[in-house]
């Protein structure tokens, strides 16, 4: 049975999507010829359950010592069985629903399916009445900084528009970066296909508008033609609803110019894109691309597009694939094991809730080592960072899980995880923090006393939003490294719950770090400001 999601990470995301327990492979992923539309379904035609509990279709128990192996055989055949206490109770009739109509698209036959209602009420039997949260306490004892809101709304009234900040990201694109000097941020927008430039001093509007995509969810700076010039690469989802259409791009932004910029399509007629990241890795001089191809359900995998030249000045790419796995987040390209050789490391999400370091063997062959996976398939993976949270010199990964869009549920297991390099696969996993819907968490040293902190922000659907209590969820909090890996955690903002990138920056050049969130959604009943800023200041209670 396989579990489907999406998640905005990197994101890659979008935004309605269903997930859904069912084993039924890729049906096509990887041939030459996927699906092209949509293939969501409309729960509510697969299912009716006040009708079913009433007619008693569904029984109201079942034999758990007899049922339960045959559902564990044929529910985690595919990946991780889900267990019964994942979603709320009501919940579970859709999930199984769907997950059925996957295995007869499949068409597979080799495994036994219990009978469908029976499956249902072994769930419903077992699983508890809503997922319950416990509201986070707030460390007590007073920090050295706090973080100030500024107002960063637009003057001529644009932040009264729909948005959708995928993706935030610090670059410099001077003459070969310049050493990371006069460093912009620059924003993906899914909903308008902006993919935008502001001025840090200056963030209640963009300074440009570098190109207009479809749905561009992640940029990174690189010179790709190797002109002296930065220029960007952009993952373009090719649409902001799920689907397993091939409408994805690999976009090189060209700067032909300062500040003069040409798109032009590296690959397209992919699944959903949705990041890309620039290296060498074949050793050759120049940079090759590997790619997050997120797709859906039945499309996606991990690509590598291989530098094989120039050719009128512009690098030539041949396509191979990596991995046949839909649901590819982020792939950050590091030399992991210093062989002098780039290697990447990939969280794939949707029911594989992995993350994987693919180990450059050369040849274009890649050894892949697991850093973690998740006995959950509905875990909700939202994004990863590479960093070095202990300070020993190593690379470990901050990772979130915190997708909602599925079931529109709250998940108690919904949170932050500091995984530890300790020289092994897999890493060790440290529980950090959990945040119901974190979408993007990021590791700085926040409080300036030399270790790593962690800022993170959440993303919850607005029906689930306007059912909570006011202080109920955290939008934006930062988690303080206080003693060799265990934090305290600072409330930034609460109930906001509508970003899904953030970005980590000396906003006001005063020498830290500042946090900065995209909006998402307007509301209905307020406008936001397309960016949200906190002014990292010393803390009136705490601070010195």
């Amino acid at each position: 049975m396989q579990p489907n999601q999406t998640t905005f990470a990197a994101a890659a995301a979008a935004m309605f999507v269903c997930v859904a327990i069912g084993c039924g492979g890729k049906d096509g992923a990887g041939t030459s010829d996927p699906p092209a539309e949509d293939p969501s379904v409309n729960l509510a035609e697969i299912v009716d359950i006040d009708e079913m509990i009433k007619s008693q279709a569904i029984p109201e128990s079942v034999d758990l010592v007899s049922l339960g192996p045959q559902v564990r055989t044929f529910c985690g055949d595919c990946h991780a069985y889900p267990e019964p206490d994942t979603f709320a109770r009501e919940s579970w009739p859709a999930e199984v629903a769907q997950g059925y109509k996957f295995y007869e698209e499949s068409g597979r036959g080799d495994l036994y399916a219990p009978p469908r209602n029976e499956v249902i009420a072994y769930y419903m039997q077992q699983a508890p009445e809503r997922l319950r949260l416990t509201k986070v306490s707030q460390q007590s004892e007073p920090p050295k900084i706090a973080f100030s809101p500024i107002d960063t709304s637009d003057e001529n009234g644009s932040s009264s528009m729909t948005r959708g900040v995928s993706h935030l990201n610090l670059l410099s694109l001077d003459k070969s970066g310049e050493g990371g000097k006069n460093r912009d941020l620059f924003a993906c927008d899914m909903m308008t296909g902006d993919v935008l430039r502001f001025d840090t001093k200056r963030l209640s509007a963009p300074t440009a508008t570098v190109v207009n995509l479809i749905a561009p969810a992640h940029s990174e700076a690189a010179d790709l033609d190797a002109d002296g010039l930065m220029d960007l690469i952009v993952a373009d989802l090719g649409a902001a609803v799920p689907m397993d259409g091939l409408v994805g791009r690999v976009v090189w932004v060209r700067q032909r110019a300062a500040n003069e910029f040409e798109p032009i399509v590296l690959q397209e007629k992919i699944g959903r894109v949705a990041d890309v990241r620039a290296a060498d890795f074949d050793g050759d001089g120049d940079l090759d691309l590997v790619v997050a191809e997120f797709g859906w359900r039945r499309v996606g995998r991990i690509l590598m597009l291989t530098n094989e030249g120039f050719e009128d000045g512009a690098p030539q790419f041949s396509l191979s694939v990596v991995d046949e796995r839909h649901g590819a987040i982020h792939v950050p390209a590091v030399d992991l094991n210093g062989d002098d050789k780039m290697d990447f490391v990939a969280l794939i999400s949707q029911e594989h809730e992995t993350i994987v370091a693919f180990l450059n063997q050369g040849d274009g062959k890649f050894s892949q080592q697991i850093i973690f996976v998740s006995d959950n398939p509905a875990y909700g993976s939202s994004g990863m960072q590479l960093a070095d949270m202990d300070s020993d010199g190593d690379l470990d990964v901050l990772y979130s899980n915190g997708d909602s869009f599925d079931s529109y549920e709250l998940k108690p297991y919904h949170g932050i995880q500091w995984l530890e390099n300790d020289g092994r696969f897999p890493y060790q996993l440290h529980r950090v923090a959990d945040m119901p819907g974190v979408h993007r968490a990021l590791a700085g040293d926040l409080d300036g006393d030399g270790d790593m902190d962690i800022a993170a922000a959440s993303m919850l659907p607005a029906n689930t939003l306007r059912e909570l209590e006011p202080g109920m969820v955290d939008s934006v909090i930062w988690l303080e490294q206080i003693d060799g890996g265990q934090f305290a955690r600072r409330a930034v903002q609460a109930d906001r719950c509508n970003y899904a990138s953030l970005e980590l920056a000396d906003l006001d050049h005063d020498g830290d770090l500042d946090i900065v969130t995209g909006s998402f959604r307007k509301t209905a009943s307020e406008s936001m400001p397309f960016l949200n800023v906190w002014l990292n200041s010393p803390s009136k209670s705490g601070g010195e």
